[in-house]
């Protein structure tokens, strides 16, 4: 009996998945691929793997941790703040230990990323999910208003990025009917 077309595709991200995982796994502070590390994290969120997810949180940790000013530490203290997201997100049904400090690791990344002096150096997708995402994390904490400001930043960045034009109605008709 054949796999269905859904299944070689399942299949064929957890290969890949795995591959890209071990990749890393080899990584130095001095030698890394930021790519492989985003796809490897997008993949272990999509596939659920708490212990991946920390293994790569503590990777990125390690090398943002010399990567201060760069602007690849821009980029790692966001994929740092995705995955504490992605881990404040499960309930403690999910995942045993999830603790409110993981929000507030968001939050602490995804500033950090933002106030990084090379933010402006990076691709103008990034920097608007960069406050896409620090948006939703101070929404969630019920901090709208500073929400709305980071959506509305997103937007001055680039007016056609879609998620801030949406994140920014929810956050202004949770805050209307507040």
């Amino acid at each position: 009996m054949g796999n269905s077309p859904q299944t070689e595709r399942g299949h064929v991200s957890t290969k890949h998945y795995r591959r890209g995982l071990c990749q890393i796994r080899r990584f130095s502070r001095e030698k890394y691929d930021l790519l492989t590390i985003s796809k490897a994290i997008d993949s272990a969120c999509d596939f659920g793997k708490k212990d991946d997810l920390l293994e790569l949180q503590s990777l990125c940790g390690n090398i943002a941790a010399t990567q201060e000013d760069s602007r690849d530490a821009v980029y790692l203290n966001y994929y740092l703040a995705n995955i504490s997201s992605f881990l404040a997100s499960k309930t403690e049904s999910d995942i045993e230990s999830i603790v409110c400090d993981d929000i507030l690791d968001s939050l602490f990344l995804f500033r950090k990323a933002f106030y990084n002096k090379n933010f402006a150096d990076i691709d103008k997708d990034t920097q608007c999910g960069i406050l896409c995402n620090l948006g939703n994390t101070l929404a969630k904490c019920g901090r709208v208003i500073e929400a709305v400001d980071c959506f509305y930043q997103a937007l001055n960045i680039s007016d056609d990025f879609g998620m801030a034009h949406a994140f920014l109605g929810d956050a202004l008709c949770y805050y209307l009917n507040f």
